[in-house]
């Protein structure tokens, strides 16, 4: 009886083991992209200059990760300098069927809101009487809520056990309206553990 419960914990410990073997690391990204947006009234996304794109993903089993993203988009007119873009809360899901190796096809799923950085250049206006006012430059920030929801897929390959470049696109809605398509381009790079390659 003991040798058999003794052989049931090893049996456990190895399974565990194994099942933390397979998931995934924890990654950061980098890469660039845009979006075609569609304009809806008041609920601004991006234009579609490109953008710099940050990610970090945690993965809670060797199918489902939690990921933040960002997508930042630097522009400037004569009136001043922006920086806008969206923030992503997402769950990634790999579709095991089409893991093969290194490769593997994923879904994301989540909700994404929208920031603004507007830094507005000093300008003078000419009153009706002739004189000319000078106002001061200012600069504001605004960041909605999570309100868009998105839904999209891309594929992963890890090219080495420290590397992988993955793709990835995704429809962006508000309730049923659909605001525009991101489509982005990274590199991922393994935070502690590597890639496996099998």
């Amino acid at each position: 009886m003991t040798r058999m419960i003794a052989a049931a914990m090893v049996m456990l410990t190895a399974t565990a083991a194994s099942a933390q073997s397979t998931r995934p690391p924890i990654e950061a990204g980098i890469g660039f992209g845009a979006i075609a947006s569609v304009p809806y009234e008041d609920f601004g996304l991006p234009g579609e200059s490109p953008s710099a794109d940050v990610r970090v993903t945690v993965p809670l089993s060797p199918r489902f990760s939690l990921e933040g993203q960002l997508t930042i988009a630097p522009s400037s007119d004569r009136y001043g300098r922006q920086v806008e873009g969206l923030y992503l809360i997402a769950v990634k899901q790999r579709i095991a069927r089409g893991t093969r190796g290194a490769f593997h096809p994923f879904v994301s799923y989540g909700a994404a809101g929208y920031f603004e950085y507007r830094r507005v250049n000093p300008y003078s206006v000419t009153l009706p009487n002739g004189s000319v006012t000078t106002y001061p430059g200012f600069s504001y920030t605004s960041i909605d809520q999570p309100y868009g929801t998105f839904v999209g897929g891309g594929v992963q390959h890890a090219f080495s056990r420290h590397i992988a470049i993955r793709g990835e696109a995704q429809l962006l809605t508000f309730l049923w309206i659909p605001l525009g398509v991101r489509y982005s381009t990274s590199v991922s790079i393994p935070l502690g553990r590597r890639y496996s390659m099998n």
